[in-house]
């Protein structure tokens, strides 16, 4: 049974009227679809969970819509620049990194942000904000100049990949390192991996490397798929390098 306490009929009749369902069973194929739990039985916190979803999820949609506009995120960037309160909560990460920077690099970052914002799909998603934030956290390592960075492709994955390239990289490295960026481990290793490799440095000779690595298991680490992260380009090497097939790395 769910702790708290539950909300009554009443109360989870007029839910649904603010989610805009017209019965149970609507609502939960709402929550299946949604990740929450199907039953009525719902505390007021798993209602006031719900709630929040549909405010950003409407917000996320109007910032889509607009993305272009006045009021899409080059207006939200500027007010956070201005000082003005933002009530959308998703944003906060940018509102937050904004406010812990030293003030000469406060406007670099909006003026970063805009520029990924106008050349390509990378902030579409607010999912992707702390990706982007990542990697202008990283400022002092850019290698070229950020405000020349002109994507050719129109898909993110390409465009995210020419921009770490663009910014850290003199030297060709294989796509998968990108999901060092991605990883949510507190522990930038692999993205230290990233600076080493798009630099020169052989994969044998980066810090911190989880074992010992042999020059053939280096070179089948070159040859993992893109599918793979950085972890399992090691594991998938290491089979390789031992005689298994591809399918055993998985294992």
């Amino acid at each position: 049974m769910a702790k708290g306490t539950l909300a009554t009929i009443h109360t989870m009749d007029l839910h649904l009227k603010q989610l805009q369902l017209n019965s149970k069973e609507s609502y939960f194929k709402w929550c299946a679809r949604n990740g929450f739990r199907c039953t009525l039985e719902k505390t007021l916190k798993d209602l006031s969970k719900e709630t929040k979803f549909v405010k950003d999820l409407q917000a996320t949609n109007i910032l889509a819509s607009s993305n272009r506009s006045k009021k899409g995120l080059p207006y939200y960037l500027n007010q956070i620049h201005n000082g003005c309160p933002i009530d959308i909560s998703y944003l906060r990460v940018i509102e937050e990194a904004y406010k812990k920077l030293p003030c000469r690099d406060k406007k670099f970052l909006i003026d970063f942000l805009l520029l990924v914002h106008k050349k390509s799909k990378l902030l579409d998603d607010h999912k992707d904000y702390a990706v982007i934030l990542k990697v202008f956290s990283y400022r002092d390592w850019f290698i070229r100049e950020w405000s020349e960075w002109d994507p050719k492709s129109h898909n993110r994955d390409k465009q995210f990949s020419s921009l770490v390239r663009h910014l850290f990289t003199q030297y060709d490295i294989p796509k998968f390192m990108d999901t060092a960026w991605k990883s949510n481990s507190h522990d930038d290793k692999e993205i230290d991996w990233f600076f080493e490799m798009g630099n020169g440095t052989n994969i044998r000779k980066c810090k911190g490397l989880p074992f010992t690595i042999t020059k053939k298991t280096a070179h089948n680490f070159l040859q993992a798929p893109n599918t793979c992260n950085v972890t399992e380009a090691f594991r998938w090497a290491r089979v390789i390098t031992f005689g298994g097939c591809d399918r055993l790395h998985k294992a």
